[in-house]
């Protein structure tokens, strides 16, 4: 059996500390180890009916798959997409989903927004340590296989946090 189809039956054992597994790119969600070497059918088998998938006419080698429901990524419930280029893995993007931040635009309140944007800087340096970059719009952790980055513009309720693996790059 490959490496990737071992991360895909059983995660990455190796690197079950989550604070090395969020450092190096392998991101432990739901009982499946994501990195930049999954492929679409690699998680479209994992989930089966858990996932939606949008594609883009234009580009059908690069897919959105979002998991329907929030699932545990390390000791947080989040919602899940996993961007897709090439039909690996680009982008996964993570949204706290406690309902202590639930800020739709219909209500949207700035007092939310402040308190998640603080909860994802916080989560991030807690895991992670002091970042690469921040300012007052982003927090980012740069390393060889990508970058992990929290980011904010002050207008969409749907902060998130963004791991982004470098084309050609392994995790």
């Amino acid at each position: 059996m490959s490496k990737i189809s071992d991360s895909v039956t059983k995660g990455i054992s190796e690197n079950s500390n989550s604070v090395t597994g969020l450092k190096s790119g392998l991101l432990e969600i739901d009982g499946i180890t994501i990195h930049s070497q999954l492929t679409l059918n690699e998680l479209e088998t994992f989930f089966a009916d858990r996932i939606t998938k949008h594609i883009f006419p234009d580009d059908v080698n690069s897919p959105t798959v979002r998991i329907k429901e929030p699932v545990f990524f390390e000791d947080m419930l989040a919602k899940v997409a996993i961007f897709f280029r090439d039909l690996k893995v680009s982008t996964v993007e993570i949204i706290c989903a406690e309902k202590r931040f639930s800020n739709p635009m219909s209500s949207f309140s700035h007092e939310k927004y402040l308190a998640k944007k603080e909860f994802h800087i916080s989560w991030l340096k807690e895991k992670l340590g002091k970042p690469t970059f921040q300012n007052e719009n982003t927090t980012q952790y740069d390393y060889n296989w990508g970058e992990i980055s929290a980011n904010s513009n002050g207008q969409d309720p749907n902060l998130n946090i963004l791991v982004d693996y470098y084309a050609g790059k392994s995790s």
